[in-house]
């Protein structure tokens, strides 16, 4: 390093511009790491301020759903969850954390260090295998850690030569130059140690790529083999260490106390003695399990380690989260806080779960009688109504002049129009019910009924439609520290719980095939009523959708509740500005009250259903004319004559 100066490539202005929205950012990672893992229970959960993974899932620090994102934080972001899900896939996790509580508890900061530098080399270089794109998405990620670096490397200098503090980043940086990043910003960062510490570091990192990483192709991980190099880079990280302290001998325990300024090892961000206090416990909780040893480490040889430099990408993860600067003094943040994640699948049932729920839906459906027929000639008729008339060019029919002169001229025949019918019912629609704990028994029950009954009415009009459920996740004992550690340090959000969101009948399959999961709908209640973030994913997945006239019916009891932080918007305001971001995106939607008239407070239409004869004239009639447009007209006779036999 030429002039104590630690040179670093300027960054591209590009980076900082306003790229996309943190929902948009949210969407999108969960998005690509599911992919990634080829596992959809991997998910990303964004909640308060941490950042890591336990094997489970990876979490994020929370970022305002509806503020603009830099490119820089979008990147770094990606970058730093599609790190951590490597980490899923390939490290053995339950053997790892206790390998590095022991290296923490024993004074061996130094080791644990190194074994985690060691293990994200090695996930890494099975990620180029298992998708070629990981480099480029992981590199601005470390880009930033070499831009903490040269902080402290432009105030101490010092430590570009000394093995003990730089060591472990170093052989990150060289082994991801070998892997093939493309950054020049690890590659200078590298080039500004000294000789002796970039040659020590290349070794290392060429040892590290011949570990097994358990990769066997695209999308292919044989998990054995790849937690068996967990553990064998564990070891590897002990002969590395103590060739070193062989080599070049640790510093002594006074000067050991001279921490590497702004950065304790541990990437908490607190003061050296508040870290190395804490550093004990916060070892014992930390989830970053990366291998195991099945050596001792010879302790007569290095009694107490040094900490290095942090060489863990979970130190740059401010730079995604920085909105939550504006927001300290107690202020509720838009946005959620959940432990969980939000989910939508469809529910889980045994053989003879599935079973039972089956015969539940056909004894609804047979209790439905006429009043179901009725409703299907019902819809029906009024989608007849919809078939325009088109004209097509043919051999028959009346001669069209005016058109087709050229065709004329040149000896076409297909020079007549007729008249032919054109299906132009391009619409999909998605059915949310409301599946609460106010929602048992009776209402529940009506829920149920009426989504079967709008469901067998839509699949007899052959018009795409999906019937989804929505209530909240109970809290876990995790969910709770983590939030209570939120609201300490002055965050509120405001919903701070998980939404789940049961698929009763997807877009994608025929309800016949959903019978087991719609009869389950009458007796799904539980939790409370996230009415507004579900409206918005159920608008999300009918977008997705290609036909042009889009409809939501929301099947509510009541108002919407769920754990929020007061002092904020009310959940009443979040929910109108929800269904008002959902008309904006040119979705219909209308509310149906169960036994309840509180829908017309959140919807521009809505109706009330109290049976399910409410259902067949009401209700039957708003989604109809939705459909059809000014073109439809009301006409119950036929309902009248069923109610009436």
């Amino acid at each position: 390093m030429s002039n104590d100066v630690f040179y670093l490539p300027p960054d591209d202005p590009d980076l900082d511009r306003e790229y996309i929205t943190g929902e948009e950012f949210q969407r999108g990672t969960k998005t690509a790491v599911r992919t990634l893992s080829s596992d959809f229970d991997t998910d990303v959960v964004f909640a308060g301020e941490q950042a890591k993974t336990d094997g489970k899932q990876v979490v994020l620090p929370l970022t305002d759903s509806d503020k603009m994102m830099t490119h820089r934080q979008v990147e770094v972001g990606r970058g730093y969850a599609n790190h951590e899900t490597l980490h899923k896939l390939l490290t053995d996790f339950d053997s790892g954390q206790a390998w590095l509580r022991k290296q923490h508890e024993e004074g061996k900061h130094y080791t644990a260090s190194m074994g985690q530098a060691i293990e994200d080399v090695r996930i890494e270089n099975g990620g180029v295998k298992l998708y070629s794109g990981i480099g480029k998405s992981v590199d601005k990620t470390a880009e930033q850690v070499c831009k903490e670096f040269k902080k402290i490397a432009d105030k101490q200098p010092e430590i570009c030569k000394d093995p003990w503090k730089v060591l472990p980043v170093a052989v990150t940086w060289a082994g991801r130059i070998k892997i093939g990043y493309p950054s020049a910003t690890i590659k200078q960062a590298l080039a500004n140690l000294s000789p002796e510490i970039q040659d020590r570091a290349n070794k290392i990192a060429d040892a590290v790529l011949s570990i097994p990483h358990g990769v066997k192709g695209v999308g292919q991980v044989n998990q054995s083999e790849a937690h068996e190099g967990s553990r064998q880079g564990m070891q590897f990280a002990e002969r590395v260490v103590q060739e070193l302290a062989k080599d070049v001998p640790p510093p002594p325990p006074e000067e050991q106390e001279k921490e590497v300024e702004g950065n304790s090892g541990s990437g908490s961000g607190k003061d050296n003695d508040e870290a190395h206090n804490g550093e004990a416990e916060q070892n014992k909780s930390q989830t970053r399990g990366h291998g195991a040893s099945s050596s001792e480490l010879e302790t007569t040889l290095i009694q107490t380690e040094p900490h290095a430099f942090d060489p863990n990408l979970d130190q740059v993860t401010k730079h995604f989260s920085r909105e939550h600067e504006k927001h300290k003094g107690h202020s509720v943040q838009k946005g959620s806080f959940t432990y969980d994640g939000d989910k939508i699948e469809e529910p889980r049932q045994a053989l003879r779960e599935a079973e039972h729920y089956r015969v539940q839906y056909d004894k609804i459906k047979k209790n439905l009688g006429s009043r179901l027929a009725t409703m299907k000639r019902k819809l029906e008729k009024a989608l007849i109504t919809k078939l325009d008339i088109e004209y097509e060019s043919s051999r028959s029919g009346r001669l069209h002049l005016r058109g087709r002169a050229p065709q004329i001229m040149m000896g076409m025949d297909n020079v007549r129009r007729r008249r032919t019918e054109g299906n132009e019912i391009d619409t999909a629609v998605s059915i949310l019910v409301d599946c609460s704990g106010s929602m048992s028994g009776s209402p529940m029950a009506l829920a149920g009924q009426s989504a079967i009954a709008l469901g067998e009415c839509l699949q007899s009009g052959r018009i795409p439609f999906e019937i989804v459920g929505h209530t909240t996740f109970h809290w876990r004992k995790e969910m709770r520290e983590l939030l209570w550690e939120a609201h300490d340090k002055g965050f509120r959000y405001e919903r701070e719980c998980g939404v789940y969101m049961p698929v009763f009948k997807p877009f994608n399959k025929e309800l016949n095939k959903c019978k087991h999961l719609m009869g389950f709908i009458p007796t799904a209640a539980d939790n409370s009523n996230a009415d507004a973030d579900a409206i918005l994913m159920c608008a999300d997945r009918l977008m997705q959708r290609t036909e042009s006239n889009k409809i939501m019916m929301v099947l509510a009891d009541g108002y919407p509740a769920w754990h929020g932080s007061r002092g904020g918007r009310s959940q009443n305001e979040i929910t109108r500005d929800a269904v008002d971001k959902v008309d904006k995106m040119g979705i219909k939607s209308v509310g149906i009250g169960i036994d309840c008239d509180s829908v017309k407070q959140f919807f521009p239409r809505w109706v009330v259903v109290n049976d399910v004869d409410d259902l067949a004239k009401n209700t039957l009639d708003q989604v109809a004319k939705m459909i059809l447009g000014d073109r439809f007209h009301i006409d119950n006779s036929d309902l009248i004559k069923a109610k009436a036999s």
